[in-house]
């Protein structure tokens, strides 16, 4: 194996840039020291160290300051190529004070930098991705950096959208079908207009639109929470603290993680919620205002219980196992190629909407379907 799976594309600093500019280059990279190239050589660097040196000796110097004077010139790194093999690498940082080195390509062109600590990572086999999203699907466990990708694939985000339609669709039917049963034999609602507390006058119509519609919530919720999905979903949060943590991907370890993660969607649905059942019940700014505020206060920890009693459930062993194989191939995609930035529609496609957005689709497209046969 070579350094080219490795290698971090950075830019180069020239003399006439600025010190502000370097340590950009150095934070928004995670590194410590940034090259300047001249030609098809290595002609020095700027590292942490010379800039605090910099800042240090000249209190009154401007972060827009040349780096010319900062430059180390002597005692140059010695550049790799990308078909340099990871063990002669490790030789060359284990000789060298630097975080990174610099690759340079045959044809003398800067290609971007190693970095001691991936280069460790990678032979020592500890590198996992910083930040893992994923979903629950009804074959197993998906997860994905944006770039990296484990589990049930896009077959089985795309079931997923499935599911979540035919439940929204059977929820729609069966909280308007109950509202009809008690409208036709029973008479409670009552007819024209009526006068609400806080509210004003509103159509006997809403108020059955309304109970139909909350009781389709109520639907969805029970067969979220019985469906496979809770189950699912619970492993893929176990699963997603686990990597995060960085505790062993096995069933004792992941089986005492939480269930409910701050970055569920969970918790943007649940806000979404909140604010349009504050503000659409009662209007206007003040309403708008008042939504706002509790959204901003609440929805966190209301998303975190609707993630332990709704949307999650304890995962049986066969779900908790998928999350871990989903866990364990998303960290060996990571590992092969730990730089991989998918960008466009690849990344777009590797976190899952648009498969869910297509299974929904499908299933509107099927209830739609049926309603046309049994109107014929």
């Amino acid at each position: 194996m070579t350094v080219d799976i490795l290698i971090k594309p950075v830019p180069l600093l020239s003399p006439a840039d600025s010190a502000r500019k370097a340590h950009g280059v150095m934070s928004k990279n995670n590194i410590s020291t940034v090259f300047v190239f001249d030609g098809a050589a290595v002609r020095g660097y700027v590292s942490e160290k010379s800039l605090s040196r910099y800042f240090a000796e000249n209190p009154e110097a401007s972060p827009e300051g040349s780096v010319e004077s900062l430059i180390t010139y002597d005692n140059p790194p010695t550049a790799l190529s990308p078909g340099t093999d990871l063990k002669t690498a490790a030789a060359v940082f284990a000789d060298s004070d630097l975080d990174s080195l610099p690759v340079v390509t045959s044809n003398g062109l800067f290609a971007g930098v190693v970095t001691r600590n991936d280069l460790l990572s990678y032979l020592a086999k500890t590198g996992r991705p910083a930040g893992v999203g994923g979903m629950a699907t009804p074959i197993g466990v998906y997860l994905t950096t944006g770039s990296h990708t484990g589990g049930a694939g896009s077959k089985g985000v795309y079931l997923t959208g499935i599911v979540l339609g035919l439940m929204m669709g059977i929820s729609v039917y069966l909280g308007d079908g109950i509202i009809r049963l008690i409208e036709t034999y029973f008479n409670l609602f009552p007819r024209g207009f009526v006068a609400l507390p806080l509210i004003g006058y509103v159509s006997a119509g809403i108020i059955e639109t309304a109970a139909a519609g909350f009781l389709a919530i109520i639907f969805m919720l029970l067969m979220l929470r019985f469906s496979v999905l809770s189950g699912y979903h619970g492993a893929e949060h176990m699963t997603v603290h686990a990597i995060e943590r960085e505790e062993d991907l096995t069933p004792e370890t992941v089986s005492h993680m939480p269930r409910v993660h701050p970055r569920c969607g969970t918790n943007l649905m649940v806000a979404a919620a909140l604010f349009l059942l504050i503000s659409g019940t009662f209007g206007g700014q003040a309403a708008v205002f008042v939504a706002i505020i509790i959204v901003m206060l609440g929805w966190r920890a209301i998303g975190a219980a609707a993630q332990q009693h709704i949307t999650t459930a304890k995962p049986n062993r066969k779900q908790l196992e998928a999350g871990i194989r989903a866990g364990k191939e998303i960290i060996e995609s990571y590992r092969a190629n730990p730089n991989l930035t998918a960008r466009g529609f690849r990344r777009v496609w590797n976190m899952g909407f648009l498969q869910t957005m297509l299974g929904i689709f499908t299933s509107v497209a099927l209830f739609g379907l049926i309603e046309y046969l049994l109107s014929r």
